[in-house]
């Protein structure tokens, strides 16, 4: 019997993220250049020349791989040939400098004239969200009303949901003091209208401290007549206001912070249900680039199912070792490649090299077992949501892994298989 699962989608989607790599390049060099005029981008000599033309333009692609694809910088280093101290040398000092901050205001500007707006917002929607995180990254804190131990993420956006400014707390900070670094960068940049944010944000401290930086903290309901109503429909309609009247007074006498310029949608739940009866999980066909010859095809009733094994090493090494999602793995094989599969095939590629992985590894633990000198260490590691410990066993010329349940000596043990070594440690 196959498993009934849904079948997965392969046509593109309405936006096509690598057909704007160009354009994200274009800009980039762009706003580099307007840097260098102004003197914000400032030129230091070396021993080694700046880089320049393709080569520039081949490195701001390779930052947006990393940035896009979650590759790895060494990874990316080796495959467009150029170091990658160097690539994270160009992508801090841009950072640092606030290359990707103005990329993000002129995007913002020109989005908001083109749809008709003001350059600049005359209010903002505030909120938060708590999310786990590792101790390593940042200061952490326990949200009691969510159960989670992580850090609070603080951002402003405007009506189309583009970032404005974002600061990082513990997740143990309340709402109204986590927002306060987030008002200061607002007012640092010249705003000086209405931050509008759910009733987590009421409090007289926060409200001082808003018209200190001349900023006016609102806390509302979300909601109207029983009906869930999102903050930022809130700023359409009167929101923008006109000169010498304020968009918060209240109409008629009552306390309503705007009035909508046409009533909101209902709201759609998308649901995609499974049609007909269950099928099997299959690949039709997989179009391999010219570039790529079959090494062998078979035949299995009537699918043709074609494969090579460098193009399953890709798969797997994607996967496993860059952790790309099945989903931009589709994307990638087709966009770069010129690969049309399935999330499914990609799943039994996986599958399949299951078997002839772990044959590869009994040699490396049979070479732990006999070293004289065997290392061992343990770390923390989530499988189905529960915390189990993954095992590093080490001799001088193999290293081998284990995901236990346990962190016990008993897990060593069993690896050893009575085997006892000169030297544990």
């Amino acid at each position: 019997m196959g498993t009934a699962v849904r079948p997965a989608k392969t046509s593109p989607g309405s936006w096509d993220a690598f057909a704007d790599v160009d354009a994200f390049v274009d800009a980039v060099l762009a706003e580099l250049e307007a840097m260098a005029k102004d003197g914000s981008r400032p030129m230091r000599s070396g021993p080694k020349p700046p880089l320049d033309g393709a080569a520039l333009r081949k490195a701001v692609m390779a930052i947006w791989c990393v940035c896009f694809c979650g590759m790895q910088w060494r990874a990316i280093g080796q495959l467009c040939e150029i170091p990658f101290s160097t690539l994270y040398g160009l992508f801090a000092r841009w950072t640092r400098l606030g290359l990707w901050r103005r990329l993000l205001e002129r995007l913002r500007r020109r989005w908001r004239l083109a749809c008709g707006d003001a350059p600049e917002p005359s209010a903002v929607v505030i909120d938060s969200r708590s999310c786990r995180s590792a101790p390593s990254c940042f200061e952490r804190g326990i949200d009691g009303g969510k159960k989670i131990r992580g850090i609070k993420i603080n951002v402003a956006v405007d009506k189309y949901g583009i970032p404005l400014a974002i600061d990082v707390s513990p997740a143990n900070r309340h709402d109204t003091k986590a927002i306060v670094p987030v008002l200061r960068t607002l007012a640092a940049g010249g705003f000086d209208g209405a931050a509008l944010g759910d009733l987590g944000y009421r409090g007289q401290r926060l409200a001082e401290a808003g018209q200190a930086l001349g900023i006016h903290v609102e806390a509302i309901a979300r909601g109207r007549d029983g009906r869930f109503v999102p903050a930022w429909h809130l700023l359409g309609g009167t929101a923008q206001g006109s000169a010498g009247v304020s968009p918060w007074n209240g109409c008629g006498g009552g306390r309503t912070l705007v009035r909508l310029a046409q009533p909101l949608p209902a709201v759609e739940h998308h649901l995609r249900a499974l049609e007909g009866p269950p099928r099997r999980l299959h690949c039709d066909r997989v179009h391999l680039h010219p570039l790529a010859a079959p090494e062998a095809s078979r035949y299995q009733g009537s699918m043709r199912l074609i494969s090579t094994n460098s193009f399953s090493a890709l798969i797997i090494h994607l996967h496993v070792t860059q952790a790309i999602s099945f989903q931009r793995l589709v994307r990638l094989m087709a966009e770069v490649f010129g690969v049309t599969i399935s999330e499914g095939a990609i799943a039994n590629i996986l599958a399949r090299a299951q078997a002839p992985l772990i044959a590869a590894v009994q040699p490396l633990a049979q070479a732990v077992r006999t070293s004289p000198v065997v290392g061992s260490d343990e770390t923390s590691a989530r499988v189905g949501g529960k915390t189990w410990w993954q095992w590093v066993l080490l001799s001088s010329t193999a290293i081998y892994h284990v995901i236990a349940d346990t962190r016990a000596a008993g897990v060593v043990t069993d690896f050893l298989s009575g085997v006892q070594p000169e030297v544990w440690a």
